[in-house]
């Protein structure tokens, strides 16, 4: 009896110094776990082949500017795989994907991707929206422009992406194929393009809708057999008899260079529905 009485007495004891050396923490310091924990989460989630822009730090409600983490999402799923090929210098990133997830995503400048190019990617599932302070008036939301890449009477423009990566040149000055955009929402919200594509083959574009462009909602310089498809495109939402056509100024699609295809498309406003300029392209 004795026995247990103190083993009893010596458990409340142990009990009581816990107690005694708990130390509450504060909300900040609840949240810096939270942190850690959600970072450690987010390295086990990126090991394989799909990349959540959430996990980046891109605010999927579309509150906060998303323009940076956008950009380091598509980087690292560009640096998943090295050693497979497409077309000389371009690198087969084995069909990995940007999940945008269903998320409304603002930016406040072009989203451009890396310098040295990629290919069999997939971008997928969201909306991505120019916010009131875009920086580059005039330019693109997202843009396959590679430095290295010789872009005639641009030499100077603000649109050119700034880089100061090594950038390997390459004999065709091709950096960018076989990448699919699907399921994506691009408002430009009237400061400049949706999508600039410079000498880049093989580009889908499905299922996509453009919206508040006043340049080019897609332009295409260049390249070859860049596929448009199953998309709805204009400047202003309209269903017709609208007083402002007057006043549209943009081009849904232009299209330079070889054996391209616009099909299945939907134009409701613009002042050029569809600009041919390259040889060999079809539109239905």
């Amino acid at each position: 009896m004795k026995t247990a009485g103190l083993f009893l007495l010596l458990t409340i004891l142990c009990c009581a110094k816990a107690v005694i050396g708990f130390q509450r923490l504060s909300p900040e310091q609840h949240y810096a776990r939270f942190q850690e924990r959600a970072a450690s989460r987010r390295l086990e989630e990126n090991i394989g082949r799909v990349f959540y822009l959430t996990n980046f730090g891109a605010d999927p409600k579309g509150a906060n500017d998303s323009s940076d983490a956008i950009e380091k999402a598509i980087e690292n799923a560009f640096k998943v795989q090295h050693n497979k090929h497409m077309l000389e210098g371009v690198n087969d990133l084995g069909g990995v994907v940007i999940d945008l997830q269903g998320g409304d995503y603002k930016i406040s400048r072009t989203i451009s991707f890396p310098p040295n190019g990629g290919g069999n990617v997939v971008i997928q599932g969201g909306s991505i929206r120019a916010s009131e302070n875009f920086k580059n008036k005039g330019c693109y939301l997202v843009q396959l422009w590679s430095p290295a890449t010789t872009r005639e009477g641009h030499e100077n423009s603000p649109c050119k992406p700034n880089t100061k990566a090594d950038i390997k040149k390459t004999a065709l000055q091709v950096y960018y194929e076989d990448i699919t955009f699907r399921d994506i929402l691009f408002d430009s919200n009237h400061h400049g393009g949706g999508i600039l594509a410079v000498n880049a083959v093989r580009i889908r574009i499905d299922n996509c809708y453009f919206k508040g462009f006043t340049t080019e909602g897609i332009k295409v310089e260049k390249g070859h057999e860049v596929f448009i498809s199953s998309s709805f495109l204009g400047q202003t939402e309209t269903i017709g008899g609208d007083k402002r056509e007057k006043d549209f100024s943009g081009i849904a699609i232009s299209l330079d260079g070889n054996d391209h295809a616009v099909t299945d498309v939907a134009i409701f406003s613009a002042a050029v529905g569809v600009l041919l300029r390259g040889q060999a392209s079809l539109k239905q």
